[in-house]
């Protein structure tokens, strides 16, 4: 069975909102919620200011996922085309956008405020699906909002709905339904 692999690390912390700070412009021009320290040169000092929140936060987060692992990754193995691996790396933030991927089995996910916290368990399950799906989506050339409507599709339209009642579909999501309907397998 696959899980996931949470943690909080000040160096991989620190080297993530760099890169973040490089890609600020982009964030902000597709309208994301980001949080970052007001300037690059406080990082590691924020950074260190917001470990404990994090630590408490993470045992929690730990516990909340445990307790739905199982039944998501059974629910995601229906799907046709998918790529599922062993272990996936989650390392939790204060900042940050919600959630970030990088292939082929890394997350970030960002605790920064009780929002965050009320929707980090979705947010974990929509990116673990654009790793999943990953290579189809590129096989099939698509774009950042096609990927983002076809998993917003895969998580509402099937057993993992169950999971995620209150899941919202993003309104930045392009149509393709061709390939969502290869995905179902109907």
């Amino acid at each position: 069975m696959s899980y996931i692999l949470f943690d909080i690390d000040k160096e991989k912390d620190l080297k993530y909102v760099k890169e973040l700070f490089k890609e600020k412009t982009w964030f902000e021009r597709e309208q994301f919620p980001i949080y970052l320290p007001k300037k690059e040169s406080v990082i590691e000092s924020e950074i260190k200011q917001n470990k404990k929140y994090l630590g408490k936060n993470i045992k929690w987060l730990k516990a909340e996922w445990k307790k739905i692992e199982k039944p998501y990754f059974k629910a995601i193995k229906k799907f046709k085309y998918q790529k599922i691996i062993n272990t996936y790396t989650c390392h939790v933030s204060y900042f940050g956008v919600e959630g970030r991927y990088r292939a082929p089995h890394q997350l970030f996910i960002r605790l920064h405020n009780e929002r965050d916290k009320k929707r980090v368990l979705e947010t974990i399950a929509h990116e673990l699906l654009h790793l999943i799906f990953n290579n189809y989506f590129i096989r099939n050339h698509c774009t950042y909002r096609e990927r983002e409507w076809l998993i917003d599709q895969i998580i509402i339209k099937s057993e993992l709905k169950k999971l995620f009642p209150l899941y919202k579909e993003q309104t930045i999501g392009k149509p393709k339904p061709r390939i969502l309907k290869k995905l179902f397998n109907i």
